[in-house]
């Protein structure tokens, strides 16, 4: 399955997407920054380490600020993790991974707002990803969805089983797909289908007795064959949504919206859908947390890894100004 072509990927300084390049930065800052940054974690059965970074100036009372919590729960979609990592290093010291100043308020955002990011939910499935990027320049579709979804010994494809929760012993894989963590020694899931055993679902739950979040922004990534459009967004419209976790979420998607418009990015439209995040929207119900879908294509050579940066940190930048209703950058 092409597996020497791993090299060919462009690694860069300002792409932080994999564990172990995420968990270095992310402990360099706690030790820099203590000030504005907390961090916790949960270890899944494989050892990795699921963090939330939770950012906001500490000498100022959480009590009415408003509180945001981002989380990128799939292994095979890196983007939003490099647009978390860049977003919180221009929040700490006010450059972007490159060294490039920040156009950010900061100091402004930091005083305001409890911010709390989970970048990579499944570093087990992520570590296993042959690149950085999936940009189109290495794999085909299909070729990633292989990566995605894991093959059997004789090269088929390992479709979704439903619910996305299976024993090895009875399926034999030979490789494992990425979206995939193992919660224990013989069984794996995906990270929306397993409640009781994710390590993820365990932090989730964690944070949300802490913070009780205003709003909750679901980072994924999409339209891997998609030749007109490079981003979408995404909720549920059953009845056991609240309506007013609906309207909030169509509000919000249409700010962010205008967001895509100003950097030229295709969208596709604010769709309904996705009830199978229900550990997501489990959470929304319990906590009172409205939750939103955003998608930035993946692996297709319409949107390079500069652009995918730029469409999922616009997804956070635009996502923080509607929280607090006021621009979030200097003037």
């Amino acid at each position: 399955m092409a597996e020497n072509r791993k090299e060919q990927n462009v690694t860069s300084d300002w792409w932080l997407g994999m564990p172990h390049t995420v968990e270095p930065k992310i402990l360099e800052w706690i030790e820099k920054y203590s000030d504005r940054l907390e961090l916790r974690h949960t270890t899944q059965y494989t050892g990795h380490k699921i963090y939330a970074l939770t950012v906001t100036n500490k000498d100022i009372p959480a009590d009415g600020k408003k509180k945001l919590l981002t989380t990128v729960s799939h292994g095979h979609e890196p983007a939003g993790t490099a647009a978390i990592m860049n977003f919180v290093n221009q929040l700490l010291t006010g450059e972007h991974l490159n060294g490039k100043k920040t156009d950010l308020a900061a100091e402004m955002i930091l005083d305001t707002t409890v911010l709390t990011f989970i970048p990579i939910a499944n570093p087990d499935g992520r570590s296993r990803a042959p690149v950085d990027c999936w940009d189109g320049s290495i794999y085909n579709a299909d070729e990633f969805f292989d990566y995605m979804k894991g093959c059997r010994a004789d090269r088929s494809r390992f479709d979704w089983p439903e619910p996305r929760v299976w024993k090895q012993s009875e399926e034999n894989v030979a490789r494992v797909g990425i979206t995939y963590a193992q919660i224990d020694e013989d069984t794996y899931a995906e990270n929306f289908w397993a409640p009781e055993g994710t390590q993820y679902n365990v932090l989730m739950e964690a944070l949300g007795e802490t913070y009780y979040y205003d709003a909750l922004l679901d980072l994924h990534q999409t339209y891997e064959q998609e030749e007109q459009y490079d981003t979408f967004v995404q909720y549920a419209d059953t009845d056991w949504m609240p309506k007013a976790q609906q309207e909030y979420a169509i509000a919000w998607g249409e700010a962010v919206q205008g967001d895509f418009e100003k950097i030229g990015a295709c969208f596709s439209g604010i769709h309904t859908g996705g009830d199978e995040r229900w550990i997501i929207h489990q959470f929304s119900i319990k906590y009172g947390t409205p939750n939103l879908l955003f998608e930035v294509q993946n692996n297709h050579v319409n949107t390079p890894m500069d652009e995918q940066l730029l469409y999922a940190e616009t997804i956070i930048r635009g996502s923080v100004e509607w929280l607090l209703g006021d621009a979030i950058t200097i003037s």
